[in-house]
């Protein structure tokens, strides 16, 4: 086995090839070394274990998906919203998942996890919420409390509907369309 060194990206540029291909349980930091030809050291280096490899790969994961979100605003809640739906089925691995399970992640790592996915689904709720209230077609007035409670229920709404690998988008904004639209 070769000891030279590795970077941190090909470390998680290795990770996912073997998730992808092998899947989570043969996911170690040996057949992490072992794919790179390096020593298990040369891994342990930037990692203390597999919960924080993992961790880092649905960090990464989630951080392209906001991206691709924010990306793709429109100028309409219903626009947004299917925007979103499209961009979390087609990349639907965070929400199945790593971020969900805390099995896969040491007692330590648990909390972090659940931390990172809480800013991730409120960077979300932030997108719904500012939709709202820029599109031009409601009229409506309502306070923070409420206003949260629709962006909670809509949130909710297409997690659900992406866990059970439907897309009822449509569904979901002729619902707000006729609570909103007025006339």
């Amino acid at each position: 086995m070769n000891t030279k060194d590795i970077s941190k990206d090909k470390i998680l540029k290795i990770s996912k090839l073997i998730l992808k291909r092998d899947g989570l349980n043969n996911l170690s930091i040996r057949n992490i070394a072992k794919e790179a030809n390096v020593s298990i050291g040369s891994v342990y280096k930037y990692y203390d274990n597999k919960s924080e490899i993992l961790l880092e790969i649905a960090c990464d994961s989630w951080d392209k998906i906001i991206k691709k979100i924010n990306n793709n605003i429109q100028n309409n809640l219903e626009d947004t919203i299917y925007s979103i739906y499209y961009i979390l089925y087609k990349n639907n691995k965070p929400t199945d998942g790593l971020l969900n399970h805390s099995k896969l992640f040491s007692n330590k790592k648990i909390n972090k996890a659940f931390e990172k996915m809480e800013n991730y689904q409120k960077d979300i709720k932030q997108i719904i919420k500012n939709s709202i209230i820029e599109d031009a077609r409601y009229n409506v007035s309502f306070g923070d409390l409420q206003l949260d409670d629709i962006v909670n229920l809509i949130f909710d709404t297409i997690i659900n509907d992406i866990s059970n690998n439907k897309t009822n988008h449509k569904t979901l904004t002729l619902i707000i369309n006729s609570y909103f639209i007025k006339g």
